[in-house]
């Protein structure tokens, strides 16, 4: 009975997280992209004063 109740369980959990991540997945992959894009801009955009400066540190 116990089996069948945690077996239940994670059926469940598994099939509510498939549902909940198909559901997300497209949201966090977009918002990856635009955190990962802005990420890189500001690494390129702190990396100019850098390499224009005659001292570097």
């Amino acid at each position: 009975m116990l089996i069948q109740f945690t077996f239940a369980i994670y059926h469940f959990t598994s099939v509510h997280t498939y549902c909940l991540s198909h559901l997300f997945y497209p949201f966090y992959l977009h918002h990856t992209l635009i955190t990962s894009s802005i990420l890189s801009i500001l690494d390129l955009s702190s990396s100019i004063p850098l390499l224009t400066s005659p001292h570097p540190k």
